[in-house]
């Protein structure tokens, strides 16, 4: 099947200035579940401008079949991304079979000026430590 080239680009800080820690790396530990075929990695902060003023992201870099399924789970993560750092909309592109796409994931609970949610600032489980935690407690099952 032919692959495609997905990034989402992760604020690292909320809307108040505080640090969204460990984002990108539950979004990571997350689609490698999700998606177990596709190679994933994330980079550096850098200024993202969308519509205003640069504000530093992660992007978080997907390699994964050129399907509707990785399609959704990405899309879907982006959403929910919106909604735990509480900001208006995720930028998530993907090249592929059919060209470069950009799309807006909104977050319709959107509440300006507000922090995000107390998920985003915890740390993901590691695989094999502490098998009482989810491994992805801030992501829809």
């Amino acid at each position: 099947m032919a692959q495609a080239k997905y990034t989402l680009y992760l604020p690292t800080h909320d809307e108040q200035g505080n640090v969204l820690k460990n984002l990108s790396e539950h979004v990571l530990h997350y689609l490698r579940t999700t998606l177990p075929r596709s190679v994933i990695h994330i980079e550096p902060p850098r200024p993202v401008t969308q519509g205003g003023e640069p504000s530093f992201h992660r992007a978080v870099v997907i390699m994964a079949d050129d399907h509707p399924i990785s399609d959704s789970h990405i899309k879907q993560v982006g959403q929910h991304v919106a909604e735990v750092a509480n900001v208006a909309t995720i930028i998530g592109v993907k090249e592929g079979k059919q060209g470069v796409k950009t799309w807006e994931l909104s977050n319709p609970h959107h509440v300006p000026g507000a922090p995000s949610e107390a998920l985003a600032q915890s740390s993901p489980r590691v695989p094999g430590q502490d098998p009482q935690q989810p491994s992805q407690p801030w992501m829809p099952s």
